[in-house]
């Protein structure tokens, strides 16, 4: 701004003209000072200049023009008017719009044209006319339409004399004389008249400014316009009707055509007034969106073809466009504003909003892409991110806005538009370019005065955190106390945020960093068992007691985010990383793919099963390092108090498998205590280390699988037995059957291809040969051998078994009413059970089929009879079958819920029993029995807890095949051996009432028994 005090007045520059125009369309600029109010006359500076020189006096022509303004003044062509439009009515009309009295412009009427040329004395007044009428009620009432005159090179002369008539060189040569260069000179003999057309607008003005006589006869002279097709008499026209066009107005005929606006407004553009005839009369109806055409039958014809020529050649294209542009677009009037983007810049196109896209219609391809880079141009979108939303909130904001607004958008004209996101976490600012960034530029001032911030203060731990929040409070209440900043202690993390106003926040972080700065910290991390959970649980009370006095403050950190030391080798089993001398720490995956045993051969020393225990890390803060030490001494000692280590040495453990792994590995994890495996044969070993009350859980669950591994070899020899005979040979002597156990021992040994093993015979130790097939002990040898009783597995497969074709095993649908099936049923039946059979399958496993006719044979011929085979049934769960159809009976499951005739396999004589208690329903209500053959062989009484079948006499080795629950009438038969059964025929069964109310003390199979079955 720029004040001249001599004349009590200043100038304003503003950013944009586009600014400066919204202020001077105001009506008028009032300002208060001192409770006054004072009107201010507001105006551009070269409308001073151009009022300078209009103080010359007027000079009337001979010619019989008098020239409106001889500044050149804005001249305005007002179209479609009304016929019962006069003068009077017209001067009304543009005093409303342009609140001007009629003496600060002028008016000429051209009836036959149903047009006006209104002259402003004020170029602004024009074009505030021009803005103001496009959105005027009656102009839109009315269909009428105001645009600028175009500057003219052309007059009309008139009054020729006779030697000048048909002169064309002798009107160019005048007219070059007095005027200047001509272009063209049209003669109309009829009317004594002609028109001159200069090459420049200077010498039009100069003819009209002076008295014209050709051949010393007096000519008049007037101003010409094409688009008129008329010339202007300055306020002395004659309205005087030609005979030719009361003859026309006879002739004429008014029809109507259907078009949309923007096709309106692209075809007057392209010259639609004036494509035919000058006095076709052509409107606009916007409410029924169509051409009024008024004139001559052919002329109407002409126009119409005229314009679905035009029609057919428009071109469109649907724009890609940022989606606050299109919404900007969609809030303005179309036509206005296709007029200001692309007509009043030559770009004969409009555009439209068409199913939420932008859609430019055009005369050519070129209008389309000239159209396109003027919207990507003019227009643009800024987003304002908000950090605070509270700002928007502001009374302030509110008022900026509408401030804002005001001086950018009229009530005729929208040049900018203001949104917020659907988050409102961004001001987003669209339209034109220049607005939008005066506008953004104002809102980003407004938002980073009014943020409030928050700011984090880093330290070393969360330790300082809480030392600060529980031993320096009285350093830093003033900052609450004062409502100035907000500090918040976060409650894991290292950090405190203070929130508030940027004025105090910054000086407050200073405050907490030099704070925090001034303090000692370091870190304890014990790697002992169960030390985490001890300080999780009872230790974090005693401690929390302990530091009530101390000048230092202890917290165990959550996550541990130590870095894993030592060194890591990565082989196929796992990662190990050295943690001490001849230690070494394994995390073991994938362990359920491979046998435990099979680590034998690889690791050598003492394993960690699963992973390391998580160690505990302690953050210390104190005043003094004097403070630190006696903190990692207290915690020390408080773990000490609570830690042991226990062994459990067991030859059993060197048997255990990769699923025993996994067991101890989820102990070890759910403890939290460390599992330490060392396998040395028989004197492995496992170390537990960790709180006294977890370590001693986890012995428990230890000897439970040490118990079970042993009950598992003892099944597992029992069953080599019958497959493979080991014996050894002393001196010469009669050969010696290995005792079971031992006989096991050497299967394993041979079947992981051992070269060597070490055994004990008659209780000295010896180290057996696998490839000499002899035990030597110092220098004293034996023999070594073995049979397979495998011999003669290959006995043929029923005949009745359909082709496996390769397959291990293969489930046949019996074919119900067929013979198999029938005697099947009867089987199943014999007892009065109703139930409804669903499906019976054959199980057809050819390697269980030759393992238990092997186990027939020898029974026939150790038993000396043939009477020893039973068919019995076996009831199960729907989820079993799999597993029975692939791998037989299994009777490692007996006495895992009691077994009162002994630890093996149970089968019913009845099958009533094996379906009401032991076929369980799947969720179909389905349910599945067995129908196997059973090698009973020599049975005695059985009792709870026999893991094999009793001797036959106090004197024999040789035990009972099986067991039973009467030797007078047996309803069961228990066997322990798997090989002694085979599941022959598989039935799906729905359960039915029969067997339902069988006494408990009458059914064996009631869970007071409590039978694995």
């Amino acid at each position: 701004m720029q004040y001249n005090d001599g004349s009590n007045s200043a100038t304003i520059l503003f950013k944009s003209s586009h600014i400066r125009d919204s202020v001077l369309s105001k009506a008028e600029h009032i300002i208060t000072i001192d409770n006054q109010q004072i009107k201010l006359k507001v105006y551009k500076p070269s409308d001073v200049e151009k009022q300078a020189d209009r103080t010359g006096p007027k000079t009337e022509q001979a010619c019989g023009y008098q020239e409106p303004n001889q500044s050149e003044p804005s001249v305005m062509v007002l179209e479609n008017l009304p016929d019962d439009f006069n003068q009077d009515v017209l001067t009304l009309l543009v005093e409303d719009i342009s609140r001007l009295p009629d003496y600060d412009f002028s008016m000429e009427l051209i009836p036959e044209l149903r047009k006006a040329v209104v002259t402003f004395k004020n170029p602004n007044a024009a074009e505030k006319f021009l803005e103001e009428s496009r959105t005027h009620e009656k102009f839109k009432q009315y269909n009428l339409r105001a645009c600028a005159l175009e500057r003219s090179t052309c007059v009309r002369v008139e009054n020729l004399p006779a030697e000048a008539n048909n002169s064309k060189m002798l009107l160019e040569l005048y007219f070059e004389k007095w005027g200047g260069p001509v272009e063209e000179v049209i003669t109309i003999p009829s009317e004594q008249a002609a028109i001159i057309i200069f090459k420049e607008e200077e010498a039009k003005e100069r003819v009209l400014k002076q008295e014209n006589n050709i051949c010393d006869v007096p000519v008049k002279i007037y101003p010409y316009f094409k688009s008129l097709d008329t010339i202007l008499y300055g306020g002395n026209r004659t309205h005087l009707k030609r005979p030719g066009l009361v003859e026309r107005e006879k002739n004429s005929v008014k029809e109507y055509m259907e078009i949309s606006p923007a096709l309106y407004s692209l075809l007057e553009q392209d010259g639609l007034k004036s494509a035919v005839s000058p006095q076709l009369c052509i409107d606009y109806n916007k409410k029924m969106n169509r051409l009024v055409l008024s004139g001559l039958h052919t002329e109407i014809l002409a126009i119409k073809n005229w314009v679905l020529e035009k029609k057919v050649n428009m071109k469109q294209k649907h724009l890609q466009i940022d989606r606050s542009i299109l919404e900007f677009l969609r809030s303005v009037d179309c036509d206005e504003m296709s007029r200001d983007l692309f007509i009043s810049h030559g770009i004969t196109a409009v555009y439209t909003i068409e199913n939420g896209d932008v859609v430019v219609t055009g005369s050519t391809e070129r209008a389309l892409n000239e159209a396109e880079k003027m919207i990507n141009t003019v227009l643009t979108t800024k987003h304002l991110i908000v950090e605070d939303q509270c700002v928007l909130q502001m009374p302030e904001w509110h008022d900026l806005k509408e401030l804002l607004l005001e001086l950018f958008n009229t009530s005729k004209k929208t040049s900018v538009f203001i949104s917020l996101s659907k988050q409102r976490d961004k001001i987003i600012v669209t339209g034109f370019r220049e607005p939008v960034l005066e506008v953004s530029e104002n809102f980003g001032y407004f938002t980073e005065k009014h943020t409030r911030i928050e700011e984090t203060v880093h330290v070393k731990s969360h330790a300082v955190v809480t030392f600060l929040k529980d031993r320096k409070s009285q350093h830093w209440q003033h900052f609450i106390k004062s409502n100035e900043v907000k500090v918040n202690f976060h409650s894991k993390r290292p950090w405190i945020k203070l929130s508030g106003e940027c004025t105090f926040v910054q000086p407050a972080m200073i405050f907490f960093k030099k704070l925090a700065d001034g303090l000692y910290t370091d870190t304890l991390i014990l790697r002992k068992s169960g030390a985490k959970k001890y300080f999780k649980d009872q230790g974090k009370m005693m401690l929390s007691m302990l530091l009530k006095e101390k000048r230092f403050v202890v917290v165990l950190q959550d996550d541990d985010m130590l870095e894993e030391e030592g060194n890591f080798f990565h082989g196929t089993l796992g990662r190990i990383s050295t943690s001490s001398p001849g230690m070494h720490a394994m995390q073991v995956h994938g362990l359920n793919q491979n046998k435990f045993r099979s680590f034998d051969t690889f690791w050598q020393g003492k394993i960690l099963v699963g992973e390391e225990i998580e160690p505990a890390v302690f953050q210390l803060c104190g005043e003094t390092q004097e403070d630190l030490s006696e903190a990692k001494d207290m915690i020390s000692s408080l773990i000490l108090q609570e830690h042991v280590t226990i062994p459990i040495p067991d030859p059993a453990i060197t048997h255990f498998t990769s699923k025993d792994a996994e067991t101890l590995n989820v102990m070890q994890r759910e403890l939290t205590v460390s599992v330490w495996l060392e396998k040395k044969g028989q004197d492995s070993v496992i170390t537990l280390e960790g709180l006294t009350r977890d370590v001693h859980t986890a012995e428990n669950h230890i000897q439970d699988m040490i118990r079970k591994v042993k009950r598992k070899e003892k099944r597992e020899a029992f069953f080599i037995s019958s497959m493979v005979q080991h014996l050894y040979q002393k001196n010469r002597h009669s050969a010696k059957n290995f005792e079971m156990l031992t006989s096991y021992e050497l299967e394993q040994s041979y079947y992981k291809r051992q070269p060597t093993v070490r055994m004990k015979i008659n209780n000295d130790e010896y180290e057996a040969d696998f490839v000499r097939k002899e035990a030597t002990r110092r220098r004293l040898g034996i023999e070594l051998n073995s049979i397979d009783l495998k011999v003669g597995a290959q006995s043929p497969l029923p005949s009745h078994w359909e082709d496996m074709k390769g397959q291990p095993v293969v489930l046949v649908k019996l074919t119900a009413g067929s013979k198999e099936y029938a005697d099947v049923e009867k089987e199943f039946r014999r007892t009065n059970l109703n139930s409804n059979i669903i499906k019976i399958e054959r199980v057809q496993n050819s390697a269980l089929w030759r393992n238990y006719m092997i186990k027939k044979e020898e029974l026939e011929v150790k038993n000396k009879h043939k009477n020893n085979e039973k068919l019995l049934f076996h009831g199960t769960a729907p989820d079993k079958t799999d597993q029975i159809n692939h791998h037989g009976f299994n009777r490692s499951f007996a006495g895992m819920h009691g077994a009162m005739y002994g630890n093996g396999t149970y089968f019913a004589v009845d099958p009533r029993y094996s379906a009401q208690r032991y076929s369980k329903c799947d969720a179909n209500g389905h349910k599945c029995m067995y129908l196997a053959r059973v090698l009973v062989g020599d049975y005695t009484q059985g009792k709870q807890g026999l893991p094999v079948p009793p001797a036959k006499s106090s004197k024999s080795v040789d035990l009972y095949n099986s067991v039973t629950d009467n030797m007078n009438n047996p309803t069961m038969f228990v066997i322990f051996n798997d090989v002694q059964a085979y599941p022959e025929y598989l039935l799906t069964f729905q359960q039915g009432r029969a067997g339902a109310n069988i006494h408990p003390r009458k059914n064996p199979f009631h869970p007071a028994y409590n039978f694995l079955w």
